[in-house]
């Protein structure tokens, strides 16, 4: 039985619009004004501290400020100025029903944030595993750590899956389907596969460059590829 692990930014849920809006709420609590969100969509996906830092060599007292406004904004307004891909229910729907195979979503928002959006959009059912990250995660020392926060997340949710299977899951019957180039980090520090979707918000280069296995260009695609590896 295959293993299915899922990002939920640029791979579940079309969400730009609502953490990019946040982003640029919380840049103006620095002094930082962004006049185009459309400049701010390599926030999605990464630890909001590695940009900011990355991005605007902020100081760790601001990055704090920072990541506090973001939350302030994106839990009130943000969370929800996001749609389902097109598709992308059905094909949970037949991944589990119809092809047999088990499957989680593991992201770098928090897991109340996770829990609230899989929640909103009635997904429950489809996952064994909903797995995000603790607050403390964005903490700018937690990013010298060089484990990546999606990586811990993955790793995290393989745990949880064994728990509940009560037994091993199998590297080589698992898979990470993400947009960037931190789900493909964390798929090859897990020895797991890693399939990365261009239709998100990371680039087909960077995701060759970090090791995906696979590439798929739309939900019809990766439908298809699902459907393949039930056949397996």
């Amino acid at each position: 039985m295959a293993t299915v692990i899922f990002d939920w930014d640029g791979t579940i849920a079309e969400s730009a619009s609502g953490i990019t809006r946040s982003v640029q709420y919380a840049l103006s609590t620095v002094g930082i004004e962004e006049s185009d969100v459309n400049e701010l969509t390599h926030f999605i996906g990464p630890p909001l501290s590695v940009e900011f830092k990355k991005t605007y060599d902020m100081s760790d007292d601001d990055i704090r400020k920072a990541i506090l406004a973001f939350r302030t904004r994106y839990e009130t307004e943000g969370i929800l100025e996001c749609n389902l891909y097109e598709g992308i229910e059905d094909l949970l729907q037949d991944a589990v029903e119809r092809f047999g195979m088990s499957l989680a979503v593991a992201s770098s928002k928090t897991e109340s944030q996770l829990h609230r959006l899989v929640k909103h959009f009635n997904l429950e059912s489809y996952f064994d595993v909903i797995c995000g990250s603790a607050p403390e995660a964005e903490e700018p020392e937690r990013i010298k750590t060089g484990k990546s926060n999606k990586a811990q997340v993955i790793e995290k949710t393989m745990h949880l899956m064994e728990m509940k299977y009560g037994e091993l899951v199998k590297a080589d019957e698992t898979y990470m389907i993400g947009d960037t180039i931190y789900d493909m980090e964390g798929a090859s520090m897990q020895g797991i596969h890693s399939v990365g979707v261009t239709y998100g918000y990371g680039q087909r280069a960077d995701l060759e460059k970090y090791g995906a296995e696979t590439l798929i260009h739309s939900v019809d695609e990766l439908y298809d590829y699902l459907y393949s590896l039930s056949s397996l």
